[in-house]
């Protein structure tokens, strides 16, 4: 095969959202630092944690599903900023703890600025899947399904449990978006003392009906005050009480909005108005079917309804409703985008390329894979064709994609050395051609308005 002739210079053009390193994680990985090959990946979350020096915009991306053998330990040196968060990209595989007893990520003060998203998480019996007791802020928890390592899991285990129980901790904008918690039992969202929290577009359902399954609670600290709870466009099925406001003395702030609750004890139960006089949660334009009451020491807003919503087959997990469901158009536009895990989805790419200058070249070949040197001969992206020196790809998903480039003159060439878009820095280059430019149009509005048809009321 012959090699085309000179060095590639590999130049990408990022608009505003930069690009930090990716560390990649495979069970098939040789553990290897910094981990930035496929074949160099390391096997567990925590190595990646303890050995790379993470900065905002830098991405942890699976490659496989992971077990890890101790909780993911991530503290304020691991953290991202505002503008460029550290991201957890499960790329859709599972990652899950090897004990029963043990917790999966476990958040230390000053964690800010973490986005997890596109994956199954799972942790074992009297534990948690995501855990913070201490001051955190602005975390993302988006596409995941949440899930007990055992399907009979106790009552004390909680999805998402986030304590502000210290003099002076608060935790702030913590936003769970399209996510699903399959519960055994046990408590899908628990916020505790000085947490802000937002969930919506969220389906979350227990497999059976039975005491002790809460969806989400809101719990008073008496050192640090009240969580702060907005619920949107939920899902709630099959559980005891799928909003739970605990008795304080201080006041609590919930929010619900587009809401189904179906077949609970207690719709939304208050403990607080109860016990402590307090105020009703600003609860309306949500759905109650099914449930042995509705509300409990409170009340519900003029525009909610009590009708089936006509779930497409609740019993196989699928909560999407039926076009004759009364839920459909009966919500309230909240006039809102939904936040979505902050890496950008890339519309446009064009390569460009200086010509070779072998005397029999017809012309090159691209290809692309979404998986590290994945790379079959003849299964090509595309083939252009001698002098064009340009390849514009449109619509590309949002996920890391790789390529490399060859020639074609009577044979094909070696594969260059392979680059990827989501990393600043590119390694060897493109070593076998001439100057390369990738210049990039991107689509700014990941604050996208998602909303899946009957994920909480339909509008």
């Amino acid at each position: 095969m012959k090699h085309i002739v000179g060095a590639i210079l590999l130049i990408l053009l990022l608009s505003e959202t930069s690009f930090g390193d990716t560390y990649y994680v495979s069970s098939t990985g040789s553990n290897v630092a910094p981990y930035s090959t496929a074949g160099t990946a390391a096997t567990q979350v925590e190595n990646v944690i303890d050995n790379a020096d993470l900065e905002g915009a830098d991405i942890i991306q699976l490659l496989s599903n992971i077990s890890e053998a101790d909780p993911i330990n991530i503290s304020s040196s691991d953290a991202g900023d505002s503008d460029d968060p550290v991201v957890i990209d499960l790329n859709g595989y599972t990652l899950s703890t090897d004990e029963d007893s043990q917790s999966l990520f476990v958040f230390s003060s000053g964690a800010n600025y973490i986005n997890i998203y596109n994956g199954t998480v799972k942790a074992g019996d009297d534990s948690y899947i995501i855990y913070s007791a201490d001051s955190i802020s602005n975390h993302l928890y988006d596409g995941l399904s949440f899930e007990p390592y055992n399907s009979d899991a106790t009552s004390n285990f909680c999805a998402i449990r986030h304590n502000a129980d210290g003099v002076g901790e608060t935790i702030t904008d913590i936003k769970v978006n399209r996510c699903v918690f399959k519960m055994g039992t046990g408590t899908a969202v628990s916020m505790l003392g000085s947490v802000e929290a937002t969930v919506e577009n969220s389906v979350i359902y227990w497999t059976e009906p039975g005491s002790s399954k809460y969806g989400i609670v809101s719990s008073i600290d008496s050192d640090t005050g009240s969580p702060t709870i907005n619920a949107y466009n939920l899902t709630l099925f099959n559980g005891s009480r799928g909003i739970y406001i605990t008795s304080s003395t201080d006041p609590t702030t919930v929010t619900i909005r587009n809401t189904i609750f179906y077949g609970f004890t207690s719709g939304i139960y208050d403990s607080l108005l109860y016990s402590y006089g307090g105020s009703d949660p600003d609860s309306d334009y949500n759905c109650f079917y099914f449930n042995t009451a509705n509300t409990t020491n409170t009340s519900e807003g003029a525009h909610s309804i009590t009708s089936d919503p006509k779930f497409t087959n609740s019993a196989i997990g699928d909560f999407t409703l039926q076009y004759s469901s009364p839920c459909v158009d009966a919500g309230y536009d909240l006039g809102k985008s939904h936040e979505q895990a902050k890496r950008p989805s890339v519309v446009t790419i064009t390569f460009s390329w200086a010509a070779s200058t072998d005397e029999d070249l017809t012309g090159y070949r691209l290809y692309q894979t979404t998986v590290s040197g994945d790379y079959t001969e003849g299964s090509y992206l595309a083939e252009i064709t001698e002098p064009t020196t340009t390849y514009t790809l449109e619509n590309l998903a949002d996920r890391t994609y790789y390529w490399v480039l060859t020639t074609v003159a009577g044979s094909e060439s070696d594969w260059s050395y392979e680059q990827t878009l989501g990393q600043n820095e590119f390694g060897n280059g493109w070593e076998i051609g001439a100057y390369l430019l990738i210049s990039t149009v991107q689509d700014e509005r990941w604050r996208s308005t998602y909303r899946p048809r009957g994920v909480g009321l339909g509008r």
